[in-house]
């Protein structure tokens, strides 16, 4: 895959996207501990801890509520900081998500570049044709060593010369 600007940000976007919404808020509500990721930025002057209550509407059923506090290291004081700490780790989990597909693109661009060569059009000088070669390789030694040849028959080059250019142009092939 060619990188491009607008590839690259799409990758972002979607990364940022699955930080935010299937990590952090998904995973984070049915695993919350995945979400202390955010503690050394959603409470950098305390402990963060998970505040967790049920509670029932009808028989047989309830439903719980998390709630992430911080609380102060000296004092003992409880803020709330549940946005902080969606936003925090959905930040990290996308940027860290966005960095692995960046490395991934890059790693497997290279690969499917390796050993490709760059089809080499030719035109046909009896019709005025243009056709792609398969062997660009091929195509210009045998080309070469027909030209080289047509050079020593017309005594244009000397049978040493002949002998030296056609190792030269046997090796390149």
């Amino acid at each position: 895959m060619k990188l491009t600007l607008g590839s690259v940000l799409t990758m972002l976007g979607v990364s940022l996207f699955t930080g935010f919404i299937i990590i952090s808020i998904g995973l984070g509500a049915a695993v919350p501990v995945i979400n202390r990721v955010a503690a050394p930025f959603a409470c950098s002057h305390g402990k963060m801890q998970l505040e967790t209550s049920t509670s029932s509407y009808t028989a047989g059923e309830s439903s719980t509520s998390l709630n992430w506090l911080c609380v102060d290291d000296t004092t003992g004081a409880q803020e709330p900081i549940n946005f902080n700490v969606i936003l925090y780790a959905g930040l990290i989990y996308g940027l860290g998500l966005f960095v692995v597909l960046l490395l991934g693109s890059l790693v497997s661009g290279r690969r499917s570049g390796a050993g490709q060569t760059k089809p080499v059009v030719r035109r046909d000088q009896s019709n005025g044709l243009e056709f792609v070669a398969r062997r660009p390789n091929a195509v210009s030694t045998q080309q070469k060593l027909r030209e080289l040849k047509e050079l020593r028959s017309q005594d244009l080059i000397s049978e040493q010369e002949y002998e030296m250019k056609r190792a030269e142009i046997l090796r390149e092939f």
